[in-house]
């Protein structure tokens, strides 16, 4: 007896972490929106002046990065968690050093964001796999 398998086409890890990295910054940004619309702002800052806004933003990029790792595991991305951390942690580390040399907006963040998250999902799925001896 035979059977014909259907080979179902995956989308490579590498381009679905740089599409879900390039939609971080846009669902960070959103997350900030509801945080402040919700009162969350008020309370993780009282104060409420600019010494807040590393507080928003570290808070509003860290629930978008474990939305982030929720779409990886749900597009097969694996180890999602890793790709998740080392994408997000890369996005901070090169965008804290471009913002010393040139002023980024949100539009440079994007396709930073996705490169980091393609080079974490490539990095994590080449390394990971090696066979244990």
């Amino acid at each position: 007896m035979s059977a014909d398998l259907v080979k179902t086409k995956r989308i490579r890890p590498e381009i679905a972490a740089g599409l879900v990295g390039a939609a971080v910054p846009l669902v960070a940004v959103g997350v900030a929106q509801v945080l402040t619309a919700a009162g969350v702002h008020d309370l993780l800052c009282p104060s409420g002046g600019l010494e807040c806004i590393a507080t928003d933003i570290l808070t509003s990029f860290g629930v978008a990065v474990v939305l982030g790792w929720i779409a990886l595991a749900l597009l097969a991305v694996r180890p999602a968690w890793l790709v998740a951390l080392a994408g997000a942690f890369l996005t901070l580390l090169l965008a804290g050093l471009s913002l010393r040399f040139a002023a980024i907006g949100l539009w440079h963040l994007l396709p930073l964001s996705a490169a980091c998250f393609a080079a974490a999902a490539w990095l994590t799925t080449r390394f990971g796999d090696q066979p244990h001896e």
